[in-house]
């Protein structure tokens, strides 16, 4: 199979080259979005490491196709691009000299080890398929019910416990995937409750990514217990990409309203039925123009390259330095330390005000603002490889010493896999999710008398 998605990519960067008259650099990237795309569908449901693989499919799509329409569609021709100020400020060329090597050199560091636990991915996927994971009964509930008690405290505990709540909050997910692999048949009626309490959740504060993200990476976990043929994952995959599509446009509409007059069921669903009758909806071309922008992150690394040097000196490792400190110091001591979401790196290299919304440069636009562009391809490379070397530990944790680990891969990725934000970001949550994942597994057996 390997071959044939090799294949299918070659063929693809020659057909968009051939069909569309794009550059060689921008043809490169949607045939490399083709072969990963194929290899995932392959790879879905037989491996963990996909985990990594969606952090490069997202980076290609958000990084390298999309942008193609912004220099071919959405350019200084398309009014609402001009009016909206969201043509790329620099030439493909140049966009693509850089994005393309150091998204390469990150996929590099991505897959740097993966041949080298192929055999633990292969025992824990046979340990699934023969229902050898040891699950107590009740687990999954208490971990349900602390994430209902994390719920409620929520609105009376002080700034400083947000991250910490937030990730016993997610412990609901945790509790559903212990209930699903316990094997016991009455534990699906709580599993659909708990799924669908979700999802109102999100509905009712206009909030959708987190779930998303969750639940995508727990279908990976899922799909683990069944064997699947190629076809069947086909289906799945494809269906999966339509209902976000489909999602993406109702979002939008939803959000314009909910963030206005609170959130509400009833309306989320009715938009929903509007769509469904009238699919021609999702090709609305101000839509489409929107969820475009929404997705090119390929715009806010390109003003950074417009920006720096040529306005902005480079930072020299000053950003990432001080991730790595903000990771390390606790905020008590560094009251003013950087916070996630991306206000500082928009305020220091864009030069934008105070935003309401997080949007952010992205890994790659943070490392050419601090290395320049063959600094900033090698950093990709270590960057990738940190979450590499951080997924090989958490498999041979999991072959060796708790298999039931595997279960926790969404909460401890689930910020990790974003290409939208920033290197403390994505570094700082695997870091304190691990932490905090260690030491419920150690207090665990203390306070209910059973290990997780």
């Amino acid at each position: 199979m390997k071959l044939s998605y090799i294949i299918a990519g070659l063929v693809s960067t020659l057909l968009f080259k051939i069909i569309f008259n794009i550059s060689i650099y921008e043809s490169i990237s949607a045939g490399l979005f083709i072969y990963y795309f194929i290899k995932i569908i392959d790879e879905f449901g037989n491996s963990i490491w996909i985990i990594l693989d969606l952090i490069i499919i997202q980076a290609i799509l958000m990084w390298l196709v999309i942008p193609i329409f912004f220099y071919h569609y959405f350019n200084e021709s398309h009014h609402l691009a001009v009016i909206w100020v969201k043509t790329m400020p620099i030439k493909s060329n140049d966009y693509y000299g850089y994005v393309l090597p150091a998204l390469l050199s990150m996929s590099i560091g991505l897959q740097f080890t993966k041949s080298n636990i192929a055999s633990s991915i292969e025992t824990i996927k046979a340990r699934i398929l023969n229902n050898q994971l040891i699950i107590q009964s009740n687990t999954g509930l208490y971990l349900i019910l602390i994430s209902f008690v994390a719920n409620l405290l929520d609105p009376f505990l002080p700034s400083n416990f947000d991250f910490i709540l937030f990730l016993f909050k997610k412990l609901v997910i945790i509790g559903l995937l212990y209930l699903f692999f316990s094997n016991n048949i009455l534990n699906y009626t709580y599993i659909l409750i708990g799924f669908a309490s979700l999802i109102l959740g999100s509905i009712r504060s206009a909030m959708f990514g987190e779930l998303i993200f969750l639940s995508v990476l727990s279908s990976i976990i899922i799909f683990l217990k069944y064997q699947n043929n190629f076809t069947k994952k086909i289906i799945i995959i494809i269906s999966g990409v339509f209902l976000l599509i489909l999602f993406q446009n109702i979002k939008l509409e939803y959000r314009k309203i909910a963030w206005k007059s609170g959130g509400d069921p009833t309306l989320f669903f009715n938009i929903i039925v509007k769509y469904a009758s009238d699919p021609s909806l999702l090709f609305d071309p101000e839509k489409q123009f929107f969820n475009a922008v929404r997705l090119n992150q390929g715009w806010l690394i390109a003003t950074t390259m417009n920006r720096v040097p040529r306005l902005v000196p480079f930072a020299n490792g000053e950003t990432i330095i001080q991730s790595i400190l903000s990771i390390i110091v606790p905020r008590f001591f560094w009251p003013d330390k950087a916070k996630s979401g991306g206000q500082y790196n928009l305020t220091r290299f864009l030069g934008f005000g105070k935003i309401n919304y997080s949007m952010n440069i992205s890994p790659v636009g943070e490392a050419y603002a601090n290395f320049g562009i063959i600094g900033g391809i090698i950093f990709m490379l270590f960057y990738g490889l940190f979450f590499c070397t951080s997924l090989e530990l958490i498999i041979k944790i999991c072959e060796t010493k708790a298999p039931t680990i595997i279960l926790w891969l969404p909460l401890l990725f689930q910020n990790s896999i974003s290409v939208e934000t920033d290197v403390l970001t994505t570094v700082n949550s695997l870091l304190k999710s691990s932490i905090f994942v260690y030491l419920i597994y150690k207090i665990w057996p203390i306070i209910f008398n059973e290990n997780l």
